[in-house]
C-alpha cells in the first residue's frame, strides 16, 4: 500500500467538501475528519507543507488534479470539477453583497 501524502489529503478533502478551499481550510477540515492520522508527517508547519506541495504539483505536473482558483486568499480546487464552479462563485458574490458598506461607515468618529 502506498503512503498517504499531503496531495492525497488535499484531493480527498476537496472531493468531500466540493468547494474551493485554502490550505488552512483543507487542514482544518482534514482534522475534523480524522485524516491527519493517515499522514506520515511529524513536521511543525503541516499547513505550509500542504500548501507548498499543492503549488509545486500545479507548477510541475501538467496532469495535476489541482488548480488555483483565487490568489488572496489562495484557494485551490480540483481541475475535473472546475465546470461546476460558476454556481459556487455566484453564491459567493450574492453572499458578499450582504456585507457591502462604505468606508466612512466604519470610521464614524473620523468623519
Amino acid at each position: 500500500m502506498m503512503n498517504y501524502s499531503f496531495l492525497d489529503l488535499a484531493k480527498e478533502v476537496l472531493e468531500r467538501k466540493n468547494v474551493p478551499l485554502s490550505a488552512e481550510e483543507m487542514w482544518e477540515f482534514a482534522g475534523q475528519q480524522g485524516l491527519w492520522e493517515r499522514l506520515n508527517s511529524s513536521g511543525k508547519t503541516p499547513v505550509r507543507t500542504l500548501s507548498a506541495r499543492i503549488y509545486v504539483d500545479i507548477k510541475n505536473n501538467e496532469n495535476s488534479y489541482f488548480t488555483q482558483v483565487s490568489k488572496r486568499p489562495a484557494k485551490f480546487y480540483l481541475k475535473d470539477k472546475i465546470a461546476g464552479l460558476d454556481q459556487y462563485e455566484e453564491k459567493q458574490e450574492k453572499a458578499g453583497d450582504r456585507h457591502k458598506f462604505k468606508e466612512r461607515d466604519l470610521h464614524i468618529l473620523l468623519v
